[in-house]
Parts: structure tokens; C-alpha cells; sequence
């Protein structure tokens, strides 16, 4: 893959370390982004206080919190609510794909996946972005990691 994406940044939110070491791979080699990671939700949202990145790479099935919650408040939050996400999901059920694809993410990965198709995927959403444009503050004031009237969990669907 010849696309390079040198300016972009994305994370990846997934408690398998494998599955992060696999994204790692694909985004640092492949795509030329940078690369950040969080083990859950939360430790995300207490990561985008200092930055804002370009893409997120959502894993729906995690313990401390699930990934349908951390897009609900993802796009209930102001300043991240424009922020492209990818579901990373098991879970290849239409009615789960239909679910994730109502809260406005660009593209899904079911996982076990083939780094090939990943990059494919991650190249497409990061090429579709508008040019990153220059700001002097890329920080976030203020992100709650709690929901503003969105639904719980994907358990209960």
C-alpha cells in the first residue's frame, strides 16, 4: 500500500493487546499515521484532553466500558463528535452492524482480520478526511467520560 498519512493521528481503544500490536503494525508500517492506544474507553477519554485524533479504532466488546457507550459519548461531546471512528467488533451480526452504523461510524472490522483488509479500510476513512488544518490548540478542555442521554450498553440490545 503506497497511501502515507504522515499528519494524521489515530487510536485505537481495544483491551486485547494482540488486536493493538496487529493495528500497531498496520498504521505505523503500512499507512505512515501515528500511532496512540488506550486499554479502554476511559483511559481514552482521559487521553484526549491533550490531543484530538484524526481516527479511532473502537473495539465494541470491552469490560470496563463497551464500545457502543464510548460512541454515544463520542458523539455527544462537542469537541469529539466529528471524529471518524471505526468499530473493531467480533460481533458479525447484521442487527449488531446496523446498531454501531446509526451512531455515525465510517466503517466496521470484524474481527480476526487480515492486516491487508484493515489497512485497506483505515487508508479509505483517513483519505476521506478534509485536510488537517492548523490550529494552535489541539487539547481538550473539557471531555466527560460520562453519557448525555444516550443509551447504556450494547448488552441490552
Amino acid at each position: 500500500m503506497s497511501m502515507e498519512f504522515h499528519d494524521r493521528i489515530v487510536l485505537v481503544v481495544d483491551d486485547e493487546e494482540a488486536y493493538r500490536i496487529l493495528y500497531q503494525q498496520v498504521i505505523t508500517t503500512s499507512l505512515k499515521a501515528k500511532f496512540r492506544e488506550a486499554d479502554n474507553p476511559k483511559a481514552a477519554f482521559e487521553m484526549m484532553k491533550d490531543f484530538i485524533p484524526d481516527l479511532i479504532l473502537l473495539d465494541m466488546q470491552m469490560p470496563v466500558m463497551d464500545g457502543l457507550t464510548a460512541l454515544n459519548i463520542i458523539r455527544s461531546q462537542e469537541k469529539l463528535k466529528d471524529i471518524a471512528v471505526i468499530a473493531s467488533t467480533a460481533l458479525n451480526q447484521p442487527h449488531i452492524v446496523q446498531l454501531i452504523a446509526e451512531k455515525g461510524i465510517s466503517d466496521y472490522i470484524v474481527k480476526p482480520f487480515h492486516t491487508q483488509q484493515a489497512a485497506e479500510k483505515i487508508a479509505r476513512v483517513l483519505a476521506s478526511l478534509p485536510p488537517k488544518k492548523q490550529q494552535g490548540d489541539s487539547g481538550v478542555a473539557a471531555i466527560s467520560a460520562e453519557p448525555q442521554g444516550v443509551e447504556d450498553s450494547l448488552d441490552e440490545h
